[in-house]
Parts: C-alpha cells; structure tokens; sequence
C-alpha cells in the first residue's frame, strides 16, 4: 500500500473511532458516564467477581486510568469495593443495584449510536465494512497486534484478551 494511502486509511480509522467516542459520551453526559466509564460497568454486568487489573485488561485501559474510573464510579454508586476473604489484598468489584439499571442500558444507547452513524451505508455496505473489519481483527490477533515498541510481542503474550472476553485466568483470580 502507498505511504499516501495507508496514512489516509491512518488518519480515516483514528477519525471514526473518535467520532464515535465523542457521539456516546455525549449521548451517557446525561447519565454522568462517558464511553470510558460504561466500559467497566458492562463488564460487570456478568455477575462474576473481577478485579481493577482484570477489568483494565479486558478494556485493554492501563490499571493506572482504570483505577481512577473506578475510583469515579464507586463515588456515584454505581460500583462497590469489597475485600476477598480469602487474600485480603485481593478486592473485588461489583455492581450496585444502580449500576445495574446503568449497566443495562449502555448496550442501546451504543446500538443506536452505532446505527445514526452507520445510516448512510446500505445493508450490503455494512456487512462489506464488517467482513473486512473482522479481517483485519484476526489477522492482528493471529499475527499479534505488532507494536513498533516491541515488534516480536503478539497480543497473546502480552496477555490481552479477545475484545468483549475477559480471560479465564482472570476470572479465576478474582474469584
């Protein structure tokens, strides 16, 4: 692909991406919530027992910036802290009864989102535009996401999950 092209398609993905951000968190302000913050609290909505680091890992967030968030939802009510018996510095997270009703409706708010942006494509064009973004998904699965930090790290060995999974072993550790 010419330089001049891939910087476009660069340039047109990282567009998307935030134009779609800022459409959502505009669309939760209401609630108090941004994409950011939501992330979590669907990720909790499993009604398994997972920690900061766990949750970090699965919406691919530095624990640093996750801790925060938390940090801002446990303030609003919307997540609990609690020990684990069993490792005291082991804490899990779940979500309270608020959380819970602002958990549930994340999933339509970003349906609708998604489908106001994705109003000018037919229906041939969509399924065209997911087919190829699952392509590229895997291929950066199987061939590990390369980073120009570290080139010879696939995701696999740096330990993140497929996106909308959080990893047995975390679910483990949590537990």
């Amino acid at each position: 692909m010419r330089e001049d092209s891939l910087s476009e398609l660069t340039g047109l993905l990282r567009q998307v991406l935030l134009d779609l951000t800022h459409a959502v968190d505009r669309t939760l302000s209401g609630r108090a919530l941004t994409l950011a913050k939501s992330m979590p609290l669907v990720a909790l909505m499993d009604g398994e027992r997972h920690t900061a680091s766990s949750i970090a890992r699965h919406v691919r967030c530095d624990a640093g910036a996750m801790t925060r968030i938390i940090s801002e939802l446990e303030d609003k009510g919307l997540i609990a802290r609690e020990r684990s018996l069993e490792d005291r510095r082991v804490v899990h997270l779940q979500l309270t009864d608020t959380g819970h009703a602002a958990a549930r409706e994340v999933p339509a708010i970003l349906h609708d989102v998604m489908e106001a942006n994705l109003a000018c494509l037919a229906d041939a064009e969509r399924q065209m535009l997911t087919g190829l973004l699952r392509r590229v998904c895997a291929h950066a699965d199987v061939a590990g996401a390369v980073s120009l930090a570290e080139p010879n790290l696939s995701a696999r060995e740096a330990g993140a999950s497929p996106p909308g999974r959080i990893p047995e072993t975390d679910r483990q550790a949590a537990r």
